[in-house]
């Protein structure tokens, strides 16, 4: 049954070329809901492959419902599949469909813009653009948009700019800070750190420290003192600005120094900006460097919070398991 989770994974990360092949060789067994599973998404194929397959993925285990503004849909009965280890010992491993996170996203983008006023349904993706998958295209969004202050209060957007700017750098890297940079906090942040076209992590560092400094005396010059509620929206700033130099790293393809700001991000993401998007982010991101270990962490900590999370524990659990078997008698798995 490798082959049809080989297929969704490849499908999310934008290689259908990959997904399809791996489809192709999928055997006609399996449990009855996997085989279902199979499917809908070979239907999908068959239909032209258009992005996004949801109207067609109608048979994965724990597909939420009908969408409601007021409901929190599950991940179904845990785990989706029990599948028999091709090995002398036959070990049964338990899994889940991979699908299923990814409809119950869909789910909450729907909810989120049925719940949206109407003129902001456009700004919903827009918002989630650090995150999108692969095969998910951003969204545009015109240089002079104004949010109102329910979208910022509290999040990682100083300002309206802010919005744009992330779009641009997500895609664009570098050069959309040089073109936000007077008009986006986040993008003025960014710019000192940028040394002969790359970011640099110490730099942004220093950064995120000063933006957030410069905050707090802010705050308490209009204020007119020192106040408790300052510090968590000058921590939410320091993050934010550690998020946007890791948007731009990652565009401009330095991937050890996006990873270095990153985990500095995460290390500072507690209280006011333990953001669960970001962290779930961070998760995959581990896992992708095949690091389930802080992975397990995070994702430990967001399930009381978010119970359809713990269907991400199954494949947790058993990437770690693979990767403790590989490893050489007496060496740590990091």
């Amino acid at each position: 049954e490798v082959p049809y989770f080989q297929a969704v994974g490849a499908f999310l990360a934008g290689d259908p070329d990959a997904g399809r092949a791996a489809l192709a060789s999928q055997p006609e067994s399996g449990p009855d809901a996997l085989r279902a599973a199979v499917g809908d998404w070979r239907r999908w194929v068959e239909s032209g492959a258009t992005w996004p397959p949801d109207e067609l993925l109608v048979d994965i285990p724990g597909a939420p419902g009908e969408v409601t503004v007021d409901g929190a849909p599950d991940a179904g009965t845990l785990p989706h599949y029990r599948l028999v280890e091709q090995s002398p010992e036959g070990r049964e491993v338990e899994l889940t469909d991979p699908t299923t996170l990814y409809l119950l996203a869909r789910w909450h983008d729907a909810a989120a813009a049925a719940a949206a006023p109407e003129e902001d349904r456009g700004l919903l993706m827009a918002l989630q653009v650090p995150w999108l998958l692969p095969p998910e295209s951003a969204p545009s969004v015109t240089p002079d948009v104004v949010l109102d202050d329910a979208w910022l209060f509290g999040g990682f957007l100083l300002a309206s700019a802010d919005l744009p700017f992330l779009v641009a750098a997500s895609t664009d890297g570098v050069a959309a800070v040089e073109a936000w940079k007077d008009r986006s906090p986040l993008a003025a942040a960014v710019a000192p750190a940028i040394v002969d076209g790359r970011v640099v992590p110490d730099r942004m560092l220093d950064q995120a420290a000063w933006l957030g400094k410069q905050l707090e005396q802010g705050m308490a010059r209009v204020g007119g003192g020192e106040e408790a509620f300052h510090s968590p929206f000058a921590r939410i700033a320091r993050v934010a600005a550690l998020r946007a130099g890791m948007v731009v790293a990652d565009a401009n393809g330095q991937f050890r120094d996006a990873g270095v700001l990153r985990i500095n991000a995460l290390d500072r993401s507690s209280e006011s900006a333990a953001d669960p998007v970001f962290l779930a982010s961070v998760a995959a991101w581990d896992v992708g460097n095949a690091n389930p270990l802080r992975a397990q962490e995070l994702v430990h900590r967001l399930v009381r919070r978010y119970p359809p999370l713990a269907a991400v524990r199954y494949p947790l659990d058993a990437l770690h398991i693979r990767l403790s078997r590989n490893a050489a008698p007496a060496a740590p798995v990091h």
